[in-house]
């Protein structure tokens, strides 16, 4: 068993073995890292730009970034639906198990409000339910994710 074990091991560690073009030689360095490595092995210098412009970003760039991703992600046909079955675990109750009823719609019967969801934020009783981002912004949320044309996350 320890000799199957030593075997396995000297041929795992040959599977790893890797030629680094790194060479002792600190001219090819960049803050002490050497430049070789990147190069060969890095997607590109583009890769390195992005990573390091996305560490700049202000905090509102990734808040909006975030934004963008649960509108695109959002299954409008559903999720804007506001009224679901009052046995639906996904039906808006207060502690008393009872339907919590929003000043601006009223449910038909046997349905209440939907809990909170990707459109819309929790119905709070007796006050306007609100949706979380303006209906308007989610068409273009997921060009604004992943366009190269606009200031994207994928830019």
């Amino acid at each position: 068993l320890v000799s199957t074990s030593i075997s396995s091991a000297i041929a795992y560690e040959r599977q790893l073995e890797l030629d680094c073009p790194v060479t002792g030689n600190t001219q090819d360095q960049e803050d002490g890292v050497p430049t070789t490595r990147l190069s060969e092995y890095s997607k590109g210098e583009l890769g390195r730009k992005l990573v390091e412009n996305v560490r700049g970003k202000p905090k509102a760039f990734y808040q909006a970034t975030i934004d963008d991703a649960i509108m695109a992600t959002c299954d409008l046909t559903q999720a804007e639906e506001r009224c679901v079955e009052e046995n639906s675990l996904q039906a808006a109750k207060d502690w008393k198990g009872e339907c919590i009823v929003a000043a601006n719609n009223t449910c038909p019967p046997g349905f209440c409000e939907r809990s909170s969801n990707c459109y819309w934020k929790s119905v709070v009783a007796g006050s306007q339910r609100e949706t979380r981002y303006p209906h308007s912004d989610y068409a273009d949320a997921r060009n604004r994710l992943i366009s190269y044309e606009s200031d994207s996350y994928a830019r």
